[in-house]
Formats: structure tokens, C-alpha cells, sequence
């Protein structure tokens, strides 16, 4: 589960609902069959309603959406947008420059910092082209406060797409079928394991954006953690996204060129 803030003002944040949405059909359509042969029920993947756990058999969470606008964002289709999210805040119209960068970044800091220490999610994007918002982010990480959250500036149509992937992988828990925790096990042995886990899962997320086809993601998957259960229950999970990601970004590219 992520939180995405949305500058309304900003051309990225104008392009990122309608991103969202194409995203969320394709990713639906393309799913449909894949779903109701492993799993004989419909999928549930929509960007705006639900996250994506690939195991459809358990229940969904929640993306944040929170859409920050003004006077000066597009007045056509706002109410449209407005119903897509889950929160909304609307800047006061008082003509000060910058009023609506100002309180996305209060609003952010107040969804990272509560009385218990911890925040609902751990990845918050902001999604806009002014490179202003970097500075803030950058505060963020390297505060020891915030450890362990992550934080990223969206301005581009491959920034969303990478971003929505990562979401979507985030779900599948591959540490989780990477790391069996075994009761008889020293402290010692335990935490070499973990450690085993976590980096294999960099790896194999990386992998997932650096391979071009099929054949080669699940050769990567497969020098990764050996071939056996693990490797073909992994390369399962990726497959149809992996289909979805390498078909958006086709997309990306070919419009751009």
C-alpha cells in the first residue's frame, strides 16, 4: 500500500489520473483470464479501490490517493477526480505563489509523523513536476526518524508506471516465500538467513525491470534461487505483470518517439 499526493496544478499530476486509469483497465483486462484459471474468481485490480494481492484468495488493501487542487487546476472534470480518491484538500483560492506546494508538504508530514511513531504506509510518492519537492524529500530519507519509509517525486509517465510495478510487487511477498523461518535455528543462523532473503529479493525485483522477455526473467529467477518450487512459484506471480509493465512501457515509448 502506497500514498500517492497529487499536484493538480501540475501537468505530471494531471497525466498521472489518466496513467491511473489506463493502467487499471489493461491491468484488469489482461488478468481476467489468468485469474479465473488459477484462481476461479475475477481479479480485483484497480489503482483507485484496491491493491493487487496476486493471491486472490486473500483480502485487499487500499491505495491513498490525495488530490490536492486549486483555482487554477482544470475545473472541467474535477468533481470526476475528486471521486476517484480517497481523500481530498482543496487550496484556498488567495493568489499566494506556491500556496498549494506548501501544504501538500505540511500534509506529508503530518501523514509521516503521528504519536505512535508510525505511519499506515511506508512508500509516499509525490506526483509533479516541480523539482521544488525534492529538497523536502530528501530531508525525509535522510532523517533517522523516518527509517525504513521510502519517499519519491513522480514526473514522468515511466516514473508512474515503475512506481504502480513496485506496488504491485510489493504484494506478492516474494521475501515471504523466500525466508522459512525455522524455530531450531540459533539467533546467528537466523539472521544470516533473513539477511540471504532480503537480498535475493533486490535482486529478483531488479531483474524484473532489467530482463525484455519472458525466457530471460525466468533464467534470471532461476540462477537467483535454483530451480525447484520456489523459482516456478515466483516466475508465476511475475508473469502476468510482467506482461502488463513490458506492454505500458512499450506504449511510453512508442508515443514518445
Amino acid at each position: 500500500m502506497a500514498t500517492y499526493l497529487i499536484d493538480y496544478e501540475n501537468p505530471a499530476g494531471k497525466a498521472f489520473i489518466c496513467f491511473a486509469d489506463s493502467y487499471s483497465l489493461i491491468a484488469c483486462n489482461h488478468l481476467t483470464d489468468f485469474t479465473k484459471e488459477r484462481y476461479g474468481k475475477e481479479p480485483c485490480l484497480n489503482f483507485w479501490t484496491s491493491v493487487k494481492k496476486y493471491d486472490y484468495r486473500q483480502p485487499c488493501s487500499c491505495n491513498k490517493v490525495v488530490l490536492f487542487y486549486s483555482v487554477n487546476s482544470p475545473q472541467a472534470n474535477i468533481e470526476e477526480v475528486k471521486a476517484k480518491c480517497t481523500e481530498t484538500y482543496e487550496y484556498v483560492p488567495n493568489g499566494i505563489k506556491h500556496g498549494l506546494d506548501f501544504q501538500l508538504t505540511v500534509y506529508l508530514g503530518g501523514l509521516i509523523y503521528r504519536d505512535d511513531g508510525m505511519p499506515s504506509d511506508s512508500i509516499f510518492y509525490i506526483v509533479s513536476r516541480d523539482k521544488g519537492f525534492v529538497s523536502a524529500l530528501h530531508f525525509l530519507e535522510e532523517n533517522s526518524n523516518f527509517c525504513g519509509l521510502s519517499f519519491d517525486l513522480l514526473s514522468s509517465e515511466d516514473d508512474f508506471l515503475k512506481a504502480l510495478v513496485i506496488d504491485e510487487i510489493n504484494q506478492l511477498n516474494i521475501y515471504g516465500l523466500l525466508y522459512e523461518p525455522n524455530v531450531k535455528e540459533d539467533l546467528q543462523s537466523v539472521v544470516k538467513h533473513q539477511a540471504e532473503a532480503s537480498e535475493m529479493t533486490s535482486t529478483i525485483m531488479s531483474a524484473f525491470f532489467e530482463q525484455t522477455n519472458r525466457q530471460n526473467l525466468h533464467n534470471k529467477i532461476q540462477r537467483i534461487v535454483g530451480s525447484g518450487a520456489k523459482c516456478k512459484q515466483i516466475y508465476q506471480l511475475f508473469r502476468p505483470l510482467f506482461d502488463i509493465y513490458r506492454k505500458h512501457r512499450k506504449k511510453i515509448h512508442t508515443i514518445s518517439s
